[in-house]
């Protein structure tokens, strides 16, 4: 059972932002104080994420349940912070981190239709941004499950935020592994799709193909159909990554190894923080 000293009537409610299977999402201001402080300044606006579960099974209830308090006990630069969690009549509330600069495919998005693409200093730090913050998931032994571009937010200052944790598993043991065919398509592990057990190293294939569509506004397998996508990941590779003045060649090598088909040859997000300190000239600027 969720508790907290929060409610509804401790907010105002300003729109609605989002709308999805399990309920509604609302940007809201807290009526007196701040719950955090970013930047030194109090945090203006939340999200409330209201899921409905009257309807739920009780499975998926004790689900939702155990991703707000997952993410309560997570606190990190590159995750969305959720603050708190309350329960009212039909539905829990999720107090979540407002990150004003929408999601990162509509970033990249952007940055094409005004300039061709993101710049090299934008992809770096978005690279080594995501990277860190899935290597403190999985250091917490939480495997997030469905990492695509809709997922990750960008804060006031284009900083990376990553999101929606409603498919995240806690693990409680170094060796356990999962066996529930979940994600989506587009960034699907060979090895969830072929309904094996999978490990953390399931979020290391997921995120390179989040790199290569960050790098290249294509995804690495882009069949139309869902079958014919499928065939290729578990049959095919991925075009190289061209390395140009964009892409390093360091970089384009290790997003390549997290798109290995056998997972135990992928890199762990922590050994990628290593080789990014070791090999790679890159810097931390503001994203303009």
């Amino acid at each position: 059972m969720i508790r907290s000293r929060l409610n509804s009537a401790n907010f105002e409610f300003i729109q609605e932002v989002g709308h999805g299977a399990y309920g509604t999402v609302f940007k809201v201001r807290l009526k007196n104080g701040s719950l955090d402080y970013q930047h030194g300044e109090p945090q203006s606006y939340y999200v409330i994420k209201r899921i409905h579960m009257k309807n739920l099974k009780e499975s998926e209830k004790v689900r939702q349940e155990r991703e707000a308090q997952t993410m309560m006990r997570l606190n990190h630069p590159f995750l969305i912070r959720c603050y708190d969690a309350f329960s009212e009549g039909e539905y829990l509330s999720l107090v979540l981190e407002y990150a004003e600069e929408g999601n990162l495919d509509a970033f990249i998005k952007r940055r094409r239709d005004q300039i061709g693409g993101i710049k090299q200093s934008e992809l770096m730090r978005i690279c080594w941004e995501l990277c860190e913050g899935v290597a403190y998931l999985h250091a917490k032994k939480v495997v997030h499950r469905d990492l695509k571009s809709t997922n990750i937010l960008l804060a006031r200052n284009k900083q990376v935020k990553i999101g929606d944790f409603g498919t995240s598993r806690e693990l409680h043991g170094e060796e356990e592994l999962m066996r529930t065919h979940i994600g989506t398509p587009l960034y699907m592990a060979p090895e969830i799709i072929s309904r094996k057990p999978y490990s953390q190293k399931a979020d290391i294939w997921s995120l390179g193909c989040l790199l290569y569509y960050v790098a290249t506004l294509k995804h690495p397998f882009q069949n139309t159909d869902l079958l014919s996508l499928y065939f290729s990941v578990l049959h095919e590779r991925p075009k190289m990554l061209e390395m140009n003045d964009k892409v390093p060649a360091a970089f384009a090598q290790t997003v390549m190894r997290m798109l290995s088909r056998d997972a135990n040859s992928r890199p762990e997000a922590k050994d990628i923080q290593e080789e990014k300190q070791k090999e790679l000239d890159w810097r931390v600027v503001s994203i303009k």
